[in-house]
């Protein structure tokens, strides 16, 4: 499409085209109102001008219908919108309030020019007829190019025809070798034929192919058959194609739910019959497709699956899968359910699985099957032993296992009945892999481990997500969830293993406001967010402070003022070396006191090994002599000393160096 330029009585605005313009962001639009500036000194009218960025404007028909309701103007941007098709965006406009001129990536080429289409195939531009009289249309330069190109081919054809250079024969085994070369998989060309096809032919073919593609030589002439080809949805076997998939997901998925499943929870609701806590009636947990039936008695599950959701989705032709159902007692009384989903029995199971958590009749943590899945997990990146963390940073390793194994082996833990049995068993797992990936024995103490890594216990990863989720909950007054935290705030027993008693026994930990107290004051879920962290951050530091008095591995320690999330300067500046690695471990093991010395050597052996140092023989060989000393490492330690006097002095100054240091 040219250029435009709009004039109006009373306004002069300039509008550039589409392809010139920064165009609003995938599936958004802008607003802009336009008006005349201050110098007219005339009475103005307002335009409101829109951006539009879209993938197909039929699936998104009704998007654009709704956009072009508060645009008098709109600008918009289509991915492969060719000039055939440029009839379907009036198409769209099916009330005929605006104009629509649209340009496409192959307006006027010339079939002989051999041109790369662009991502993004065209533009359009919608006005309303009303201001149609003001609306001129300029050259836009855009031809210019395309003559370009066809003098440069014309020019390139005349020069190749005066050399007249001839062009050897090819032969069989040359023919052959190019069809090796072919990549399959492809879509066939104009004739029906794909690679597979001639490399599946018969050798008696060749012979005519060689004879074709010498003619082709003598002739320097292509058949025009050659020049076109055709664009199909080519679908592998056993693989869905993606167009298909995105179409599917994006144009029907949506809008069946809200049809059908929608009808069924909203029947649900209105039966007055399934499960409630107090008043609130919580029949059919619900997250997208997967639906929850929950009741006291077995003629209200059957009536709730077969009176209403059977005959629901029977009308609306749509057909659940009865082997994909179960049902699961919730108490020993209620076992050997009889319940049919149409004429086929649901079964019954011992445990069942909703939105990725395995339910049991006591509701608990499966946790030897979430200890399995975090080994197999890291033990998946990192080798068995972990023996490929031997050329990586502890860090590298401490995060592989906070991203991908942690979060799998606590998938939805903050909503399960969990014991402190539980707890304890995931805390030795991670201090058990913290220790291996520093090369650290098991006598360091857990607090070491884990202020030199800055990884936070599993308890304070459980109580975040107890919190971050009690958070979420608060947002919104009128959900179910918010009536039934509201109502067991009230009613739960104190000291009871509930969601409720661990929730405040969290807050109380992290001294953070009461749940009343938030359910008043309501924090938007960022601020939230922040005030768990700082409050677990500042826990933590304090309780490890405590400890550091009491342990002997962590004499040594520095506990920074927030440590989770911040490791130790002797992993912070440890390259993914395998040398830099060995190096930084005996330094963590000088630090924790676990580096064995003849003061450990005379201890173990009840002082049949002397604690004398053996570089020096003048004093007991302990961590102090070890370091800063031992008159036979002394060159060794001026070194590192020099250095970092020096860098001391420039940082802090002279006097204050020589009345601290």
């Amino acid at each position: 499409m040219p250029r435009s330029t709009l004039f109006h009585p009373t306004q002069s605005t300039h509008i550039v085209h589409p392809h010139n313009m920064a165009t609003a962001t995938m599936n958004s639009h802008h607003h802009a109102k336009s008006t005349a500036g201050p110098q007219h000194r005339r009475p103005y009218t307002q335009f409101t001008i829109g951006t539009l960025n879209l993938q197909n404007a039929l699936s998104n028909q009704l998007y654009l219908v709704n956009v072009l309701k508060k645009c008098d103007i709109l600008f918009v941007q289509e991915h492969w919108l060719y000039s055939c098709d440029k009839h379907k965006l009036q198409e769209v406009n099916d009330s005929h309030v605006h104009v629509c001129e649209a340009k496409s990536v192959d307006d006027d080429l010339d079939t002989e020019i051999l041109v790369r289409n662009r991502g993004y195939g065209g533009t359009a531009v919608f006005w309303r007829k009303d201001i149609d009289r003001a609306v001129k249309f300029t050259s836009d330069g855009n031809d210019q190019k395309l003559r370009v190109i066809e003098v440069q081919n014309k020019i390139i054809e005349e020069l190749e025809t005066e050399r007249n250079i001839e062009i050897d024969n090819t032969n069989v085994l040359e023919v052959q070798e190019v069809i090796k070369a072919l990549k399959t998989g492809k879509s066939p060309g104009p004739d029906g034929l794909s690679a597979e096809h001639f490399k599946l032919m018969p050798e008696e073919l060749l012979t005519y192919i060689v004879q074709i593609v010498n003619i082709i030589f003598k002739d320097k002439d292509l058949p025009q058959e050659t020049k076109e080809g055709v664009v199909l949805l080519y679908t592998r076997v056993g693989k869905i194609n993606y167009i298909q998939k995105t179409i599917e997901v994006q144009s029907y998925q949506l809008l069946l739910y809200k049809r059908y499943n929608n009808n069924i929870l909203e029947a649900l609701e209105r039966s007055n019959i399934g499960a409630r806590i107090g008043n609130i009636n919580v029949v059919a947990p619900t997250c997208a497709d997967d639906i929850a039936i929950l009741a006291s008695k077995e003629h209200e599950v059957q009536a709730l699956l077969l009176d209403m959701i059977n005959d629901m989705t029977n009308k609306d032709f749509v057909s659940i899968n009865p082997t994909k159902s179960e049902i699961m007692p919730l108490t020993k009384v209620q076992q050997q359910l009889n319940v049919y989903l149409g004429d086929n029995k649901i079964d019954e199971k011992n445990e069942v699985k909703h939105l990725g958590l395995i339910r049991t009749i006591k509701n608990k943590v499966n946790i030897e099957d979430r200890l399995k899945v975090a080994r197999r997990t890291i033990y998946a990146m990192l080798g068995p032993g972990l023996s490929a963390r031997k050329g990586m940073s502890p860090i590298v390793s401490a995060r592989l296992w906070q991203t991908y194994a942690l979060p799998r082996s606590l998938y939805g833990i903050e909503v399960l009945n969990y014991t402190k049995s539980d707890i304890t068993k995931l805390e030795r797992l991670q201090l058990q892999i913290c220790r291996q990936i520093q090369g650290l024995p098991k006598r360091v103490a857990s607090a070491a481990n884990y202020c030199l890594l800055g990884i936070e216990p599993i308890q304070s990863t459980v109580d975040r997500l107890l919190l971050t989720f009690f958070g979420g909950i608060i947002q919104d007054n009128t959900s179910i969830e918010y009536r039934i935290i509201e109502r067991q705030l009230v009613m739960s027993k104190q000291n009871a293993n509930t969601f409720i008693s661990r929730l405040e026994t969290a807050l109380s930990k992290y001294k953070l406001p009461k749940a009343q107290e938030l359910l008043l004051v309501k924090p938007t879920r960022e601020k939230w967010k922040t005030t768990v962290k700082c409050a677990i951050q500042d826990y933590w530091a304090e309780k490890w402070e405590m400890e550091k008095s009491e342990k002997s591995t962590m004499k040594y320690i520095n506990i920074k003022a927030r440590p989770i999330g911040n490791p130790h300067q002797i992993w912070k500046f440890t390259s993914n070396n395998t040398l830099e690695v060995k190096k930084a471990e005996i330094k963590a093991k000088l630090i924790t006191r676990t580096y064995t010395l003849q003061v450990d050597r005379a201890k173990f052996s009840r002082n049949v090994e002397q604690d004398m140092c053996l570089l020096c023989n003048s004093a007991t060989e302990d961590t102090e002599h070890f370091m800063l000393e031992c008159n036979a490492l002394k060159t060794e330690r001026e070194k590192h000393l020099t250095t970092l006097k020096s860098y001391v002095k420039n940082n802090i100054g002279n006097k204050i160096f020589e009345k601290k240091l």
